[in-house]
């Protein structure tokens, strides 16, 4: 014990060292909960690098590729489906007109 606690009637020590352990404590709890909000920082920011792979790829297409390579497919499909469909009305106005 330090020289000032020697001078410190009993009763006062006892009370000095239950202070203590007493914030002690808190501050366990605090590191805990801190721990606990790490790790789960921690597993969010596990969790978006995932998405964010799974969106952009990650050496491979990812969703936000494939999905423009899906939507320039559709367009194409349509001006081809739109092109034949006009070639077959000419086509038979053709034939009905001149046949």
């Amino acid at each position: 014990m330090s020289d000032d606690m020697q001078e410190w009637p009993e009763h006062e020590r006892r009370r000095e060292i239950h202070v203590t352990c007493a914030k002690e404590g808190e501050w366990g709890d605090l590191k805990a909960t801190l721990r606990g909000i790490l790790e789960s920082q921690k597993r969010m920011e596990r969790k978006q690098e995932l998405a964010f792979r799974e969106i952009f790829g990650n050496g491979h297409d990812g969703l936000k590729i494939t999905a423009d390579r899906n939507k320039q497919a559709l367009k194409r499909a349509w001006w081809w489906l739109g092109g034949l469909s006009l070639a077959a009305a000419l086509a038979f106005i053709d034939h009905v007109f001149t046949g």
